[in-house]
């Protein structure tokens, strides 16, 4: 299952409960601790309590009435589907995302599009149409890495220079808005409209290889005891015959930990995991490193500890999630689209945060991974303040206690136990991202300094003391020169 139709899948679930929320006012929550719940004793279906947040129609009710004349809002996407629905396909997705629409054409008149692009063809087009002073589109939804490359090659609109749009609002997690903006830059959004759950780093986990005789990986979760070394623990010893051997059989032996991840995106994802973040506070700010680089140390050698191991299945994705599907892997460090091609393999699994990586750190976080699609806007927009209002419009419509509707949802139809249930919601609460992540691809002088570091710090076990002297005189010109 391809990473669309994975997204597909959770996005139905999550809708259908958005519906149900929007329509009775009511959301389904309090999920039973299956730690103090007897599972004879543990309900069915969770209970039913009052919604407490506004529903999409009652958020509209804030905003001032405005007519846009019946205008097509475009957004170029390689992903369908998420902010218009496939009117001949069945599910639960297509009916909110109708309604939604239907809800700002009833009070702005204003109608939302989708244009399909290839990941593959998105720049070069964007270009084009730029190049030739053409508006591309009133918004685009691609993969992190084009976004990357499009805001360095200025073909993309700076957010806080778009009239109207709201990046302060309450429908918008403002922490995840600081620590994606350099010094007084912003190029992507990451909310509820573009639904980018699926993209969110977790861990799965195989019941049957993990041993929980000492205490469930939950209890660890919960007690905050779930971090590297306890995940590592559990996998060496699930993958104790590969640890014996000199060349292990990736097509047969039974790994410890497997990752659907290409190797550098792993370890620079494992790494922001931990919440930690290299050039610290960038929030209208002049780009500087954390000051404190001996926590970014630990969590450096923690990752090479963990993905060092002789554990750790070295395969390419695809290898890794067959091994996970067949029983043959203790652990898979994946996106949150992958449980849903779980569904009918005879497989006892659950659902895990990804690991804490240092002492004191501040909760699991969940990472944005490169798959994940924001919003953001191109350049030559003909009417610039139509597309500040219209995405504000679009984005505060969308805000309905997602992470609430999603898990009861994963709960009934994917997730086998309250346990992963819960997890869940950890996993939904606590998105994070890094600067170091976003803009490391197009900006060439940036990727040294982000991911580069991050990389030998990891695979060379240099300090970041070391490499951060190194890169003194480079940050002072990306500074002088670039994200001005």
């Amino acid at each position: 299952m391809d990473l669309f139709k994975k997204t597909v899948s959770l996005c139905c679930a999550l809708c259908c409960a958005l519906l149900c929320a929007c329509s009775s006012g009511v959301y389904t929550g309090n999920v039973p601790d299956p730690e103090t719940v007897p599972k004879s004793q543990q309900p069915d279906e969770a209970a039913r309590v009052p919604f407490a947040d506004l529903t999409g129609e009652e958020i509209m009710s804030n905003f001032p009435a405005e007519d846009f004349g019946g205008y097509k809002f475009n957004i170029f996407t390689s992903a369908l589907n998420r902010f218009v629905p496939e009117e001949e396909a069945a599910g639960m997705l297509n009916p909110v995302i109708k309604e939604r629409n239907d809800l700002l054409e009833e009070r702005y008149n204003v109608k939302i599009a989708e244009v399909y692009c290839k990941e593959s063809e998105f720049l070069s087009k964007l270009n084009t149409s730029v190049s030739a002073g053409r508006q591309f589109a009133d918004a685009v939804s691609f993969s992190r890495n084009n976004i990357s490359a499009a805001a360095a090659s200025e073909l993309l609109m700076n957010l806080y220079s778009v009239p109207y749009l709201q990046t302060d609002m309450a429908y918008l997690d403002s922490e995840m808005v600081r620590k994606s903006t350099i010094k007084n830059e912003l190029y992507v959004i990451y909310e509820p409209s573009s639904l980018y759950y699926a993209d969110l780093m977790c861990v799965a986990y195989n019941r049957k290889l993990v041993n929980e005789e000492n205490g469930t990986v939950y209890s660890l979760v919960k007690e905050n005891k779930w971090d590297s070394a306890a995940m590592l623990a559990l996998a060496e010893e699930a993958a104790a015959e590969v640890m014996g051997k000199r060349s292990p059989d990736i097509a047969r032996d039974t790994f410890g930990i497997v990752s659907l991840f290409d190797r550098s995106e792993l370890l620079h994802e494992s790494f922001v995991s931990s919440g930690y973040a290299l050039f610290g506070d960038t929030f209208h700010k002049e780009i500087e490193y954390n000051a404190d680089l001996a926590t970014a140390d630990v969590i450096a050698a923690n990752t090479a500890n963990l993905f060092g191991s002789k554990c750790v299945m070295n395969s390419d994705p695809d290898t890794a999630a067959k091994a996970f599907r067949e029983g043959r892997a203790a652990f898979a460090v994946c996106r949150l689209g992958f449980i849903t091609s779980l569904e009918g393999a005879s497989l006892d699994w659950g659902l895990a945060p990804f690991p804490l990586m240092y002492p004191g750190q501040d909760g699991y976080h969940s990472c944005i991974s490169d798959t994940a699609c924001g919003l953001s806007v191109p350049e030559c927009q003909r009417e610039p303040s139509r597309t500040g209002k219209i995405m504000t419009l679009l984005i505060a419509s969308s805000y309905a206690g997602p992470q609430e509707a999603l898990l009861k949802n994963l709960m009934t139809f994917t997730l086998l136990d309250n346990a992963s249930a819960l997890v869940m919601r950890r996993v939904f609460e606590s998105p994070v991202t890094d600067i170091s992540l976003l803009y490391f691809e197009g900006e060439g002088r940036f990727s040294g300094l982000g991911r580069g570091t991050v990389l030998d710090a990891i695979n060379a076990g240099k300090s970041f003391e070391e490499l951060v002297n190194a890169n003194i005189i480079a940050l002072r010109e990306l500074n002088a020169l670039d994200f001005r």
